[in-house]
């Protein structure tokens, strides 16, 4: 049988029974009508006595569980907001790119031609996964004007529109080799690079959508980044969200844009010192002078 479930005064108790030091039950309580037993317990996993036990380390409070979920939070907030940025951006990127190299004579729908992707099956597929997002927005005044001018078809540069980062990031794998190198080279980067940071990016951005734990978390794919910035951190991980918030500043637009990244991404990790733990961002013993050097040089 599954669990039986509990009210929220029980919840508490469980959380003493297996250790938890509750000093203020009122706080306590509110922190639970506020986030559920089962997600809060998840920021709990590194004061566990050992790793398939349900015990905590004594002297843990539930306050110090709830910090680690706020700063969580906190981050969610800031990452939605470039994220969005990134997610426009690169729209832009490579529906203009896409469109100029293959619509460019008429009928101007070359982007629907299957012939014009390396991967074939898999860009059929994502025209199946376009036409449910489309009835999803079919009552937008957009989708409706090209449904019963253009029986449906609509430029790449509206396609992309309804696209989201994930399915971007799917569309951009399927386009050939040096279509990809189009989009990619006035950005500075290499289609491997931008292929793999587009794909990292909808895994980032669809955690934050479901507030998804990012602390304490093993990311997959890991991010590539630049050599200088390995050598200068030898022990950054690249599968850690550290790493995905260095890859996230790269892939803004500008430089301005970045900066106030960076600097709200400061503001946090200095609001927090003390606080959490931040190897469990990927940072192990990393100095305030460390993480400003990384984050400045991303």
């Amino acid at each position: 049988m599954l669990k039986t479930p509990l009210d929220i005064p029980q919840q508490l108790a469980q959380f003493q029974r297996h250790g938890i030091l509750v000093e203020d039950k009122a706080v306590a309580l509110s922190i639970l009508e506020r986030v559920s037993y089962y997600r809060l317990s998840g920021y709990a996993l590194e004061f566990r006595t050992s790793a398939h036990s349900s015990h905590y380390i004594p002297e843990t409070t539930i306050e110090q569980i709830y910090d680690r979920y706020r700063f969580d939070e906190d981050f969610r907030h800031i990452l939605r907001k470039y994220l969005e940025i990134a997610e426009i951006f690169y729209r832009t990127q490579i529906a203009n790119t896409i469109a100029l190299r293959k619509c460019s004579q008429p009928p101007h729908e070359q982007h629907y031609d299957v012939a014009n992707y390396y991967r074939k099956n898999h860009f059929s597929d994502l025209m199946v996964q376009l036409r449910k997002q489309l009835h999803y927005y079919k009552d937008s005044l957009f989708i409706q004007h090209h449904m019963d001018k253009y029986h449906g078809r609509m430029p790449l540069w509206v396609l992309v529109e309804v696209m989201s980062l994930s399915t971007l990031s799917k569309y951009y794998s399927c386009l050939y080799r040096s279509d990809q190198e189009a989009v990619a080279a006035p950005l500075n980067t290499s289609a491997r690079t931008l292929h793999n940071h587009l794909h990292a990016l909808s895994v980032l951005r669809n955690k934050c959508a479901h507030a998804a734990r990012l602390y304490n978390t093993v990311f997959s794919p890991k991010v590539i980044l630049p050599t200088k910035t390995l050598r200068s951190t030898p022990s950054l991980q690249t599968d850690t969200l550290f790493s995905y918030l260095i890859m996230l500043a790269y892939r803004l637009p500008n430089f301005t844009i970045q900066q106030g990244y960076k600097k709200e991404l400061i503001s946090l990790l200095d609001a927090y010192r003390g606080k959490v733990e931040f190897d469990k961002i990927g940072l192990p013993n990393a100095t305030e002078a460390e993480l400003l050097m990384i984050l400045q040089n991303a």
